[in-house]
Formats: structure tokens, sequence, C-alpha cells
């Protein structure tokens, strides 16, 4: 799941970088046609779109792929996944110290929780 949410996030953000280059290749094709640029910028900016529209059929791909794996991950009930993760990946986990740290290792690790009698009952002993 998020190896697909990080797939949308590239496709989105070469999205975003392909939008603002088409914007700038009009600029710069307005200032060529005006004869203030030369027309090597606009043939730079040209090349540095089609590497832009490449890369982002690249992430295109990365989400087909991604959403391939989770499938496959799921079985056979995968039709029944609806829409796009939503996963914040900078997100960072709220603690608020070690005591809460501590607590809640025990509570999602059953195993550290099992450990951690072991070693009092050892301690007990």
């Amino acid at each position: 799941m998020i190896g697909l949410a990080g797939a949308r996030q590239a496709v989105e953000i070469h999205g975003d970088a392909l939008e603002d280059l088409r914007e700038s290749e009009r600029i710069v094709a307005t200032r060529v046609a005006g004869g203030v640029t030369p027309k090597y910028d606009a043939t730079r900016i040209a090349l540095e779109v089609m590497a832009v529209e490449a890369d982002m059929r690249g992430a295109e791909a990365g989400v087909t792929e991604a959403r391939g794996e989770l499938d496959v991950a799921v079985g056979p009930l995968a039709a029944r996944l609806h829409g796009a993760p939503q996963i914040d990946l900078f997100a960072r986990p709220g603690l608020d110290g070690y005591a809460e740290l501590r607590a809640r290792m025990l509570a999602e690790r059953p195993d550290l929780a099992a450990a951690q009698a072991r070693v009092a009952g050892a301690r007990a002993g």
C-alpha cells in the first residue's frame, strides 16, 4: 500500500513539474517569436519537456506496477479495493516521550510484552 502511495506521489510531482515546464516552454516560445531569446533556448526547453514527459510515463508505469503488486498481495478480493490509498508519506507519529513510546511498543508488539514478562519472572525467581 505504501509502494502504491509513493508511486502516486511521484506521478503528482512529475505532473506538477511538467505543468510548470510547459508554461515555461510557452513563455520561451513567445520570447523567441519576439526575437528576444535565441531559438537554442526553445530547443533546450523542448528537450527538457520531452524528458519530463518520459519521466511522467515512467511514474505512471510505477503506479500500475505497484497496484499489481498490491493486488497480488491482497489476492482474489483485490477487486474490492477502490480508490487510492491516503497515506501521508512525510507524517511522523507523535510521541510524548519514552513512557508513551514504551507503552505503545508493549501494546503493539505482544512479543516484546511477553519478553518483558519473562524478564520480570526471572528477576522475581
